[in-house]
């Protein structure tokens, strides 16, 4: 078995969200149940471990989790919490008018290096999907 704890504490070693801190337990555990569904959504069709085997009330995976496993859980999950930031960045843009918030050139500048932090998130969920697939899949193996 694996603690979901054991993934969100690994995500919180990448990811500094001091805003995250600020919101209460309960709200902070449904956004990394969130962020690890979204990633477990990507990597349950490639993964060789059961990820649907799971407990929410005591917050597990019945299967335990290799090491690569739950570092790709945490690749999907940083790549779901910059869409979550990206996300407000937007809201931002959307509160401020056009001339505002060009006028506000560091808000701009942070929605582009957040985005490209995304991408780069993405970019290195993706391969870690691909590498995991070619490592330990074949094609007799997929998950429909």
């Amino acid at each position: 078995m694996t603690a979901y704890e054991t993934i969100f504490d690994n995500f919180r070693v990448q990811v500094l969200d001091f805003d995250m801190i600020k919101v209460p337990e309960d709200v902070r555990y449904n956004m990394l149940m969130g962020f690890m569904n979204a990633a477990q959504a990507y990597f349950q069709t490639r993964c060789t471990v059961d990820l649907s085997d799971r407990d929410d009330v005591l917050g597990q995976y019945n299967q335990t989790l290799g090491v690569e496993e739950v570092h790709i859980m945490v690749l999907g999950m940083v790549w779901a919490w910059y869409n979550y930031r990206l996300h407000q960045s937007d809201n931002l843009m959307n509160y401020l008018n056009t001339r505002d918030y060009n006028m506000a050139s560091a808000p701009g500048r942070m929605l582009e290096s957040q985005r490209a932090a995304r991408d780069g998130a993405w970019d290195a969920f993706r391969h870690a999907l691909i590498d995991y697939s070619y490592l330990h899949g074949g094609v007799d193996q997929l998950k429909p």
